[in-house]
């Protein structure tokens, strides 16, 4: 069976067109607004695997939800999280619920670890769709300091984690007064059964 990536690879290379210089993160760019022009193409790949009927049960409490944030309420949702197109069929199920759904989905701004824009270029063109908030997982930290040999190395990598991190903190507070709803995966990963410990939530 084709891989999403063999199967798609024109569309993908089609999608990375319309990608920026892709560069390493700082404190500067942690706050990110989505590309519009790539959802057409993700949206393609997920229709294609949709069943049939699927759709957002009680889309009523994500408009209440909305209503709250527009009335200066800070507002979460926290997701499970089972493969990397949840946010992506999660995006697609609300905008298919025509201009109110597009309206949530303009607001939501999801939190992102920093791998998902710095491993390769066709992940970083899927994560580019939505708007995030990009932090540096403290897992990612974890197997930095696994791998990293040359303590110079290690201590500025450290150092770039803790200030994107605080320049993270930093915008998500500007985005809550902004009347944004974050979307956080508090497992922060993707829960894979055969390793119980991606089911533990993180900080």
């Amino acid at each position: 069976m084709d891989s999403i990536r063999d199967r798609y690879k024109q569309l993908i290379t089609e999608m990375m067109s319309h990608l920026g210089q892709q560069s390493g993160i700082s404190e500067k760019d942690v706050l990110q607004e989505g590309n519009k022009e790539l959802l057409p193409y993700i949206d393609r790949i997920i229709t294609d695997h949709l069943l049939p009927g699927s759709c957002l049960a009680g889309f009523e409490n994500l408009q209440a939800l909305q209503k709250l944030s527009e009335q200066g309420e800070p507002c979460l949702i926290l997701a499970e999280h089972y493969s990397n197109f949840d946010l992506p069929a999660f995006h697609y199920l609300l905008r298919q619920n025509g201009a109110a759904g597009e309206k949530i989905a303009d607001r939501i701004i999801s939190i992102a670890g920093i791998k998902l824009s710095e491993s390769n270029p066709a992940v970083h063109a899927f994560a580019q769709a939505y708007s995030r908030i990009i932090i540096y997982p403290s897992r990612s930290l974890e197997i930095i300091k696994k791998n990293y040999k040359d303590p110079n190395k290690l201590y500025h990598e450290v150092r770039r984690s803790l200030s994107i991190n605080r320049a993270a903190m930093k915008a998500l507070n500007e985005v809550k007064e902004q009347g944004r709803i974050v979307l956080v995966f508090p497992a922060g990963t993707r829960f894979r059964p055969w390793e119980p410990e991606t089911k533990r939530g993180v900080r």
